[in-house]
This record gives C-alpha cells, structure tokens and sequence, in this order.
C-alpha cells in the first residue's frame, strides 16, 4: 500500500471481549466497539496536526 505514497497504517484496537465484539475483520458479523472511535479521532488529528507544524 505503501509503496507509492507516503502513508502509515494504525491500530487502535476495535475488538471488545467483554461487549462479545470478537469477530474478525473479513467476517459477515464483523462489528467494531464504537467506544474506541474518538481515540481513533484524536489519534488521526494529532498526526495531521503535527505533519502541518512540521511542513508550515
């Protein structure tokens, strides 16, 4: 994926044992615990506010 763009790949963890989200990704009842997308927000945020500190 990465071979002709510059890019990066994150994991941030979508699975939940303990809420039965346990499925994997290529699966018909793949499910994500949408408690972890605000992390997931914050994290991408971050990094593109550093990448345009850094290249202003």
């Amino acid at each position: 994926y990465l071979m002709k763009v510059p890019g990066t790949f994150i994991r941030i963890g979508i699975r939940n044992e303990e809420k039965g989200i346990t499925a994997p990704l290529h699966s018909p009842v793949f499910d994500i615990d949408e408690d972890v997308l605000p992390v997931g927000a914050s994290v991408l945020s971050y990094l593109a506010y550093k990448w345009v500190e850094e290249h202003s």
